[in-house]
């Protein structure tokens, strides 16, 4: 069974479709392409995770508080994993217009998802050529409060931090830090 976000609907169809596929094939026709199913709605979800007689594993995919609620909901074993804290690398030949515009998505389309960028790693030559600043000024117009250590705000684009670590902050926040 698999169960994606809304904003993924067309790909999960694929992929149930391609895994389907190699089930039957791989099984020369003795198992059918129907032993893949794709679950559409939060719903769904609750009576599934009933079903302990039924379903061997549970591999939720997404963000803590899903994986919580999973755990919390269901007597069948689950395989969970550790909050998401993605990164984003920009080169120092990076062209800044589409840097910009790659960085801000990966932050804004969905902050609260599991794969939502939270860390910004800018190489250190960024800083000098000016991609650096047109990514943190596309954050900030965005709404995305930037936290740097103190010797790296950068003219008022990010917010100083003492506590910088890892974390997933799963809002409208993500640190910056620099990168050789």
């Amino acid at each position: 069974m698999l169960k994606g976000g809304k904003e993924a609907r067309r790909s999960n169809e694929i992929l149930g479709e391609i895994i389907g596929n190699c089930i039957e094939e791989g099984s020369g026709g003795k198992v059918g392409r129907s032993l893949v199913s794709l679950v559409s709605s939060r719903d769904e979800i609750a009576s599934l995770l009933k079903l302990s007689d039924c379903i061997d594993l549970v591999i939720p995919r997404g963000g803590n508080k899903l994986v919580q609620y999973i755990k919390s909901n269901t007597q069948i074993p689950v395989l969970g994993h550790a909050d998401g804290v993605c990164h984003v690398y920009v080169a120092s030949s990076a062209d800044g217009d589409k840097a910009a515009k790659i960085v801000t998505d990966a932050k804004t389309n969905y902050p609260a998802a599991c794969n939502a960028m939270e860390t910004l790693l800018l190489h250190r030559d960024t800083l000098d050529n000016g991609v650096a600043t047109q990514v943190l000024r596309s954050l900030r117009l965005a709404g995305v409060k930037c936290l740097a250590a103190e010797k790296a705000t950068m003219e008022g684009l990010c917010d100083a931090s003492s506590s910088l670590r890892k974390c997933e902050y799963g809002d409208m926040r993500c640190q910056r830090k620099g990168r050789g």
